[in-house]
Order: C-alpha cells, then sequence, then structure tokens
C-alpha cells in the first residue's frame, strides 16, 4: 500500500523535478516554471520528504542526481509525457463530442452492422466524434466530398495528392488476395500463408473477377492490369460472395481482391483456395489513405482518427482492460438514467459486443 505521505506529492512538483534536471540549475528551472527559486526548492525538500528518499547531492550551489534521483527522472519523464498527451486528447474529445463526421468508404469495402458499428465507437473514443458513413466509388466518394456531403474519406492513395485544401494522411497498404478453385492445380509458395506469383495467372490466362461498380469498371481494370501487368480478361462482382460463386462454378477463373477496411470475412468458400498475391516474390499492395477537409471545424484529432482506422485495419480489436472497465461502469451509470436525462452515447467496444469474425482474427493480412 502507498504511504498517504506520497500520496500527497503534487503533479507539478514533479514536472518542476524533471525541469530542474534538464535545466541542470534550479535559478533557471524557477524562471521558467514561473516560481521563486525558494519556492522550488521548498517544492523539492517536500517530494524529497514524501518519497522517504534523497533525489538531490548538494554541493555548495551545485548538485548532482542521487542515483534514486536518476531512476525518478528517466522513469518520469515519459509518464508525464503520457499526462500532458492524455489531457490534451481528453480536451479534444470533449470539443468534437457533438460534431458528425461524415466518413466515406469505398463501395468494395465491408458493409457488416457489427464492423461499422465496431468502428463509430472505436472513433468516437479516440476522436470524440460521431460517425456515419457513406459508401462510393473513388470518384463518387471525390465528388460527395467537393460537395459537401461527407467531410472526410478513405480511398487509394495513389489516385489523389495533398493539396490547399485538402489533407492525406497515410492509413495503411491491404495485400491483394487471389480465391481460386481447388481444383485448379498451380504452383506456390508457403504452406499456411500461400503465395501465388501474377505470372501464373497470366500464363493460364484465367478469367478474372474484381469487386467494384459497373460504372467503375473500366477505371478499375486498368489500375489493376497496370498494378499486375495482366493480359487476362476480367469482369465486374459487386460483392466478395457473388465473386466466389462466379469462380466456384468455373475451372480456370480467379478472384482478385484486397483486404480492405473492415473487411471481416476471413471466411472462405470450401471449393476455393486463397492465396497472397505476389510479383517478384513480394506482395502486392494498394495504398489507403484518409483524405479530409483541411479547414475541417471543429478540428477533429487527426492523428488519433487515424490510429483507430489503423487499428481496426490492421489488428484485433482491443481495449486497455483498466480503461475498459471504466467505460463499461459509465454505459452501465448512464443507462440507469431516465430517458429524458440520458444523451445516447456509443458502447465501448468488447469482445462481447462484436462478432468473432474480427474479435479474435486480424482484418488485413
Amino acid at each position: 500500500m502507498v504511504p498517504p505521505r506520497r500520496l500527497s506529492m503534487e503533479l507539478k512538483h514533479l514536472q518542476n523535478f524533471v525541469t530542474i534536471a534538464d535545466k541542470h540549475s534550479f535559478t533557471t528551472a524557477a524562471e521558467q516554471c514561473f516560481i521563486s527559486q525558494s519556492a522550488l526548492s521548498q517544492q523539492m525538500k517536500n517530494l524529497e520528504q514524501a518519497l522517504e528518499i534523497k533525489i538531490f547531492a548538494r554541493q555548495g550551489r551545485s548538485f548532482t542526481l542521487t542515483p534514486a534521483g536518476t531512476l525518478l527522472y528517466h522513469r518520469i519523464k515519459p509518464l508525464l509525457l503520457q499526462i500532458d498527451d492524455l489531457f490534451a486528447h481528453v480536451q479534444r474529445v470533449h470539443h468534437n463530442q457533438n460534431f458528425n463526421l461524415r466518413l466515406g468508404l469505398l463501395s468494395s469495402m465491408d458493409k457488416t452492422e457489427a464492423l461499422n458499428e465496431a468502428l463509430k465507437r472505436i472513433i468516437f473514443y479516440s476522436a470524440g466524434c460521431e460517425v456515419s458513413f457513406a459508401y462510393g466509388t473513388p470518384d463518387e466518394l471525390y465528388e460527395n466530398f467537393s460537395n459537401g456531403i461527407i467531410n472526410a474519406f478513405i480511398s487509394d492513395s495513389t489516385r489523389l495528392g495533398e493539396s490547399e485544401t485538402l489533407g492525406k494522411f497515410a492509413l495503411f497498404s491491404p495485400k491483394l488476395q487471389c480465391e481460386l478453385p481447388r481444383a485448379l492445380d498451380v504452383p506456390y509458395k508457403g504452406k499456411n500463408k500461400r503465395k501465388l506469383d501474377v505470372a501464373t495467372i497470366n500464363e493460364r490466362q484465367l478469367e478474372i473477377y474484381i469487386i467494384t461498380e459497373v460504372s467503375q469498371f473500366n477505371e478499375e481494370r486498368r489500375q489493376l492490369t497496370q498494378l499486375l501487368g495482366f493480359t487476362c480478361p476480367m469482369h465486374a462482382v459487386s460483392s466478395l460472395s457473388e465473386g466466389r460463386r462466379a469462380v466456384a462454378q468455373s475451372t480456370g477463373a480467379a478472384l482478385i481482391f484486397d483486404r480492405s477496411l473492415m473487411r471481416g470475412d476471413n471466411t472462405t468458400h470450401t471449393k476455393l483456395n486463397r492465396f497472397t498475391l505476389t510479383k517478384n516474390g513480394q506482395p502486392l499492395r494498394r495504398p489507403l489513405s484518409l483524405f479530409v477537409r483541411k479547414n475541417i471545424e471543429p478540428k477533429i484529432a487527426i492523428e488519433e482518427l487515424c490510429a483507430a482506422l489503423r487499428d481496426i485495419g490492421t489488428k484485433q480489436l482491443k481495449l486497455d482492460s483498466k480503461l475498459l472497465s471504466a467505460l463499461t461502469a459509465t454505459v452501465t451509470e448512464s443507462d440507469n438514467t431516465t430517458s429524458a436525462d440520458f444523451k445516447s452515447t456509443p458502447t465501448p467496444p468488447t469482445t462481447d459486443s462484436v462478432s468473432s469474425s474480427y474479435t479474435h482474427q486480424k482484418l488485413i493480412y
């Protein structure tokens, strides 16, 4: 148990201690901390009394840190920086709590309700804003963005660049996947994570299916042909399941797609094998970025928003257990209030409230 005297330490005393150690001077530190040198000296005496140790070895007007003081300095400095970041984050979340982020996602991205709800919760607790979704092709998303229908969108990084009004923030680069009929014998590398070179598909001249809107098929075909160097015939399908059905009914077809943001379906058709597409031994990727208006008001926490998108796009969904308990307790208390006093708040993500298809598995391979 922590002695009561240690609990009486003020955070400011620790911050001032770090300033003294950084500046190697009580005089300079006092000026920077906007207090008198005598008051600063008294604070350090109080800090030593609370810790019941000596943190300064004084030699006349000079001083050095004791071994205990050196340890305290190296351990407390990063913690104070984390506390500063936390306070700034909390303030941003507070200021953004009534802001609705209208986020555009690519039509090929998964639209399952559980996944979208999880993304809403993570964005709310990381960036502090509500979020609604709109789906479309890259051109449709940019048009809706230009018309003010959405104020941010996720798209292929290669299609747009940053401008005076448009901010571009890199997210992640999902690997391209290929699913083939099990009956089709093709040479590949790897055992559990199988890799297939695009040259094999070209040599076999397989029928290629890609997930895209019909109106965007020609552009998607051009992009994929340029990336893969394909000469194979291509066809458009509207969904992953439709593409799988088409390939499963053929002995010379392949479905190519990327594991885009929030694609929670990690299963595959029983008649198909999945491969990661490679070219010259390297996995093929399609980089994704977040595009957002630079003068968006209020200023949403872009770093936290990007971090949330990366987490749900590339990692398992997790929250710190202590934070999760605190958030769960808060929601429980809110549920007990009257409907007149209660403003609906997204429930923090838990492993029970989201589907197992992505709670226990990675979303991007």
